[in-house]
């Protein structure tokens, strides 16, 4: 009895786990780069920028991406109020918004609701497998907050743009022509078939 009651218990933590496991993989996507220091959005590995937005490495139409972008939140800033100067620690950052994507692909963070407190280390990762070919905007919307209490409560809302291309996966199989020869002619007991097709150079 006692062994079937352990069995139970077993069963029961294993299925729970199995229940939570693509909550876990959704938010373990990215580790934040602890030995970045100075504030801002770090882009992808590969990224270059023009000046509208971030360009991103091309992707290949349904094969497997990944993006990494690190964050580092301000811990503190300056306001002005009535004509002072004061320096106030920065509430939050958060990502409340990410569009554009396209199909196929999505985006997690480290923390679950892609906020993370003034003075820490994040990251955001948006991974998949695109399906359709296209250049795409992908937008994130960043909230950062200032909450000193009795004094101030205000947030800033900036625009991300980043620009992705979905671009046709390298093949090293490609159609060529054909001919063939059948000797002879019409043929008898036997027959002698010549193919004969183009080279190809894999470059």
């Amino acid at each position: 009895t006692e062994s079937l009651f352990l069995v139970l218990i077993i069963y029961n933590i294993l299925y729970f786990l199995l229940l939570l496991s693509p909550w876990i993989t959704a938010y373990a996507q990215c580790n934040p780069d602890q030995n970045l220091s100075i504030p801002g959005l770090y882009p992808p590995a590969g990224s270059s920028t023009d000046t509208t937005a971030i360009i991103l490495p091309d992707a290949a139409v349904n094969q497997a991406v990944s993006y990494v972008t690190q964050v580092v939140v301000l811990a503190d800033t300056t306001v002005s109020l009535g004509g002072f100067s004061f320096n106030v620690p920065v509430d939050s950052l958060g990502i409340i918004s990410l569009t554009g994507l396209p199909a196929g692909m999505n985006y997690a963070c480290d923390v679950p609701n892609c906020t993370w407190e003034g003075g820490d280390n994040g990251c955001i990762e948006v991974s998949g497998t695109p399906t359709t070919l296209g250049t795409y905007n992908i937008i994130a919307t960043v909230k950062t907050s200032i909450v000193v209490t009795g004094l101030l409560d205000t947030s800033v809302l900036t625009p991300f743009v980043f620009k992705l291309n979905v671009v046709a996966g390298a093949s090293i199989f490609e159609e060529r022509p054909m001919s063939f020869r059948v000797d002879p002619n019409p043929a008898n007991s036997f027959v002698d078939i010549r193919v004969n097709r183009e080279e190809q150079v894999l470059q």
